[in-house]
């Protein structure tokens, strides 16, 4: 806050600027806009922030965290290299994290971190040899389907010192069964493990994927984070997901809001199953975009940051300061990136990485400049992982946390994120989550706001240099991606096998148990403390396959489009 005597100094001198302005520059007018639509000025004064308390400013590492969650950032421990990469048959996969790691690619405590993209199959819980996987095996991410896929691609790994991110946006229970056979046949317990799914199949909301009904998918999250809480200490096991909404068109103010509503809804969820927040919700991380819009997209994470910390104290009451804390793995927005004349793109995801680093994330991965056109090559990889180290260890950005706190304009921004997120999550929740999702509402606006971005670019109102402004018709070569062309031939026929050499009766057994314990959660038994999760992973050790636990939960709770 400000004396009343200095805003008022303020005020004149800013009444002048603007005197001047309007006499040297009458008849222009400048309509300058966030890609959000929000309105801003040329230029803040005091007076823009005359309103905003410190306190909701804040010292980092104190509430209400929005500027960042430690009290020293990168001087004490740089952000996880957190790079999304996955395709082909697990094996070829893990050549690309090797390849990695020995370029420096470093996550917590130093130990292999990787984020492990799956083929559409695999997300959707589809074994290779099915119908409906044809085509699709292997590309745009590893092929996943048994305990010996799992050992094709981890081994070797110390799995209680290797952080792996099963990137799941529909059911990860079956998921999670099968990785915690494959780590115990290999040795390690349950609670010995680190890493995360995302357990976000709200997630379906908005990306045009079969799931479980709505209904059905909350008590589904909530049983992942049940057994996750007793068994895996060392797991995080739900995510804000802002990311995959940003790629699908959302706003910084949705990219605010969608998340929390649902980690909202889902929280709710928790304490109707017995759960304390201050348990489950130190577990809880986000993963956001940044994008071209970069005091934006810093001013966001900032404001996301701190109505997150306002909701876990204020609604439900959290002590532990862990519960209030959003630990942010960020990625370069992708839908960014353009296929005309690819080498633009370098320069877009730096300047997508410094805006990360400038808001304080936990973790981040950068895109590589040819993933419009392909599978990143070896080259593109090293680029994006160099771009990062280049920013951490050359430029002495990451010396001073939250750098940008104070500018006149950042502090305006985040309160106005802030509020207008704020507004929409109230929204939300009056419509009801659950219903905003089984009615296509979330989908609807995210459609909205990406047809308007479009139609910004398509009339030149947006600037995409090389698309639709100083556009060259000289190509850019780049090295192109080939993988394997035999892969969904040989993954199909690994199946197969995998399932031909089991004890099939065994098998059959342990899934008709996973269908029982199913059909006593559908008729409610789900508050009580039998959970779906031992059941999956016994079917898992009798090795049945993803497909045919997904196929158990799919028989009993459905399966399909909800908009």
């Amino acid at each position: 806050m400000h004396s009343e005597e200095v805003l008022k100094e303020n005020e004149e001198l800013e009444q002048k600027w603007q005197k001047d302005c309007l006499q040297r520059y009458k008849g222009k007018e400048f309509e300058l806009t966030t890609r959000s639509g929000i309105s801003v000025k040329t230029v803040y004064t005091p007076q823009d922030i005359k309103d905003i308390d410190y306190k909701d400013i804040g010292m980092p590492g104190e509430y209400p965290f929005t500027r960042g969650i430690y009290p020293l950032m990168y001087q004490s421990q740089a952000w996880q290299n957190r790079f999304v990469s996955g395709y082909g048959l697990p094996e070829r996969c893990r050549e690309r994290y090797d390849y990695l790691t020995s370029l420096g690619n470093m996550g917590y405590q130093g130990w292999e971190s990787h984020c492990i993209a799956q083929d559409l199959p695999t997300r959707l819980g589809y074994d290779p040899d099915h119908p409906l996987a044809k085509g699709r095996v292997g590309v745009c991410g590893v092929s996943l389907c048994t305990t010996e896929d799992m050992e094709r691609l981890c081994h070797d790994y110390p799995l209680d010192q290797t952080y792996l991110n099963f990137i799941e946006l529909t059911d990860s229970l079956p998921k999670l069964a099968l990785y915690v056979a494959y780590a115990e046949k290999r040795g390690y317990s349950p609670a010995q493990l680190v890493g995360d799914m995302p357990n976000s199949s709200y997630c379906t909301l908005y990306q045009g994927m079969a799931g479980h009904p709505p209904e059905t998918s909350m008590i589904l999250m909530v049983e992942y984070i049940k057994y996750t809480i007793k068994h895996m200490p060392r797991w995080n096991n739900f995510v804000l997901e802002a990311y995959e909404m940003a790629e699908s068109g959302a706003t910084a103010i949705q990219e605010i809001a969608f998340p929390i509503s649902a980690g909202i809804a889902v929280a709710e969820k928790c304490i109707q199953a017995g759960l304390d927040p201050d348990d489950f919700m130190p577990h809880w991380t986000a993963h956001s975009s940044f994008g071209n819009d970069f005091f934006e997209d810093i001013a966001k994470t900032r404001a996301f940051r701190r109505i997150w910390a306002r909701i876990a104290q204020e609604r439900f009451g959290c002590k532990n300061p862990k519960s209030m804390m959003v630990r942010n793995g960020a990625q370069t927005a992708g839908s960014m990136l353009m296929a005309q004349e690819p080498l633009n793109n370098v320069i877009r995801a730096t300047i997508h990485t410094i805006a990360a680093v400038l808001a304080g994330v936990n973790g981040l991965s950068t895109d590589s400049y040819d993933e419009p056109i392909c599978i990143p090559s070896d080259e593109a990889v090293k680029l994006a992982l160099r771009t990062q180290q280049i920013i951490q260890h050359e430029t002495r950005i990451p010396n001073v946390t939250d750098p940008l706190a104070g500018s006149y304009y950042m502090e305006w921004l985040t309160n106005e994120l802030d509020e207008k997120a704020t507004k929409l999550i109230e929204e939300i929740e009056q419509k009801g989550f659950v219903n905003c999702w089984k009615s296509g509402w979330f989908r609807k606006e995210l459609e909205k706001s990406a047809n308007e971005w479009r139609a910004r670019v398509d009339g030149g109102e947006e600037v995409v240099v090389g698309l639709n402004k100083y556009a060259s018709e000289e190509k850019q070569e780049v090295e192109f991606f080939v993988d394997d062309p035999d892969m969904e031939r040989i993954a199909v026929e690994r199946v197969r096998e995998f399932k031909q050499k089991r004890d099939n009766a065994k098998t059959k057994q342990a899934l008709d148990e996973c269908r029982e314990v199913a059909r006593q959660i559908a008729e409610g038994a789900w508050e009580s403390d039998m959970m779906l999760m031992p059941s999956l992973i016994n079917a898992a050790r009798a090795d049945a396959t993803l497909g045919e636990i997904t196929d158990a939960l799919r028989e009993v709770f459905g399966w399909g489009y909800t908009f």
